[in-house]
């Protein structure tokens, strides 16, 4: 999920709404206008509250009164993206993970969660936390992640020894960095990696990789060509309702493939592309099948039919 981006942002989509309303009528009761933001609790009233109050340090003018004593939007231009309450409960949890360290500094950490302190009770929404299995050296895991996203950013390979859960080691070779992921259920960082000895992606966990360093491109292989083999040839498109909080979920099962959302004003739902690779749509069907009846596969057709062979298998086994 990421936060606060318009096409994911319902607020955002709200105050849009709201601007067309108040263009049309001119002003609006301050009642109205708390009635039209918090519908659907994307907002709470305490976050509406500091908008609406000029002596508030948080303030943004984002109404004005009248001196009849309704209220008029004050913005001119582009409106800001402005945070929901999951985004903001979100935050706050991301921010209070024991994991936080490993991309944040402690000065950035703290800031966060001074600003944050006041926002909502999580309990009620989904929990991001992680429970774990073992204590995380931070630092080491800092670092690896660091020299594997620094790969990333500047199209380099990376050089890397590891060990699998067991203990068996395995030497030092170069890699492509395919993708970075961070699993809530194990609480764990993995690295999906593409060797070039074994040319075949691989999926290592971070916290058992060692002696990881940038490498050069190797220009002895076609490294476009074969990035263009391992994706499937057409995006996965959904359309997701929010029924449930399905939307959110979404989001959060989604959020380890590059993806691109709209919003679909006149049918209330938000439209999701999902790029993925060929040796990921196991992982992609079983998400999408934990999503439920508010998820519509639109395309392509071949995983249509395999989500439907697979229910299919499902009920023969429920029923025999």
């Amino acid at each position: 999920m990421e936060l606060f981006a318009k096409s994911k942002n319902r607020l955002y989509v709200r105050l849009v709404d709201l601007s067309h309303v108040l263009k049309r009528r001119g002003t609006m009761p301050l009642s109205e206008i708390h009635s039209f933001l918090m519908r659907d609790n994307l907002v709470a009233e305490a976050l509406i509250n500091k908008w609406l109050d000029p002596s508030s340090s948080e303030f943004l003018p984002l109404f004005a009164q009248e001196a009849h004593g309704e209220w008029k939007f004050a913005v001119e231009g582009a409106l800001p993206v402005l945070p929901s309450t999951t985004e903001l409960i979100w935050l706050k949890q991301l921010v209070g993970h024991r994991l936080a360290p490993v991309f944040l500094d402690e000065a950035v950490l703290e800031k966060l969660k001074h600003m944050l302190a006041e926002e909502p009770d999580y309990r009620t929404h989904l929990d991001v936390r992680g429970a774990g299995r073992e204590e995380h050296d931070v630092s080491h895991v800092r670092t690896i992640l660091g020299v594997l996203l620094e790969a990333v950013q500047k199209g380099l390979m990376v050089r890397y020894s590891s060990q699998s859960q067991v203990g068996q080691r395995f030497a030092s070779q170069g890699a492509h960095v395919l993708r970075l992921e961070y699993s809530i259920a194990s609480d764990r960082f993995y690295a999906i990696l593409y060797p070039k000895e074994i040319r075949r992606p691989i999926k290592v966990r971070v916290d058992l990789m060692s002696e990881v360093s940038l490498a050069a491109y190797d220009d002895a292989e076609d490294w476009d060509l074969l990035l263009k083999e391992l994706q499937a040839p057409e995006p996965l498109v959904l359309e997701v309702g929010d029924a449930k909080g399905a939307l959110e979920r979404a989001f959060l099962l989604l959020s380890c493939f590059e993806r691109q959302a709209s919003y679909d004003r006149q049918r209330d739902l938000h439209v999701i592309r999902v790029f993925y690779y060929r040796f990921d749509e196991a992982l992609l069907l079983s998400r999408v099948f934990s999503l439920g009846e508010s998820v519509i596969i639109r395309s392509p057709q071949a995983f249509r039919e395999r989500f439907v062979a697979r229910l299919k298998e499902m009920y023969e086994n429920h029923v025999s």
